[in-house]
């Protein structure tokens, strides 16, 4: 009867510690975790749009986000601002360049800095990417997650200069 025994406690031993059974069960795990992982970028996809869909799913692995890639138009003697949301600390890198018009004042500030710079008080801001009288801007820098302004300013009294501004606007983020 021992005999008996011991070679089912082998197999049930072998089947709990066995290198296959562990194996196929990792296996199994890993094609449950990338099916979850799909059908929730589908429902994102078809909920907010298939480039939501891709940042969230560049956020979540950290992957290099493009955050802008615009034209943005200025009028003289005003400012604007576009709000950036970095879901992640890594390098921003902002390139700017006037396709045609006025040089520009350029800042980057925290969010909680834009009530500041709207009432023309003073106001934080990083100089790593300052820039004025600029129609050509090329910055980087490593910042931490969360919301910031990119800020544009035409300061000229667009008497003897142009009445507006038009900006090509390059934003990056890479981890």
């Amino acid at each position: 009867m021992s005999e008996v025994k011991q070679p089912q406690k082998q197999s049930i031993r072998s089947q709990l510690f066995g290198l296959e059974s562990n194996l196929k069960g990792i296996r199994r795990m890993i094609v449950v975790v990338l099916c979850l992982v799909v059908f929730v970028w589908v429902i994102v996809r078809f909920a907010s749009g298939e480039k939501a869909a891709n940042t969230a799913t560049a956020a979540l692995l950290q992957r290099p986000i493009e955050l802008k890639n615009s034209i943005e138009n200025l009028k003289a003697t005003s400012s604007h601002g576009i709000g950036l949301n970095l879901p992640y600390s890594g390098t921003l890198s902002i390139e700017a360049s006037v396709i045609r018009g006025n040089k520009i004042d350029i800042y980057l500030i925290p969010l909680d800095q834009w009530d500041n710079f709207k009432a023309e008080k003073f106001f934080n801001q990083f100089s790593e990417f300052k820039a004025e009288k600029t129609k050509n801007y090329k910055r980087d820098s490593r910042l931490s997650s969360g919301n910031y302004y990119l800020v544009f300013r035409d300061s000229s009294l667009g008497i003897l200069s142009e009445s507006t501004s038009d900006i090509k606007l390059l934003v990056n983020l890479v981890p």
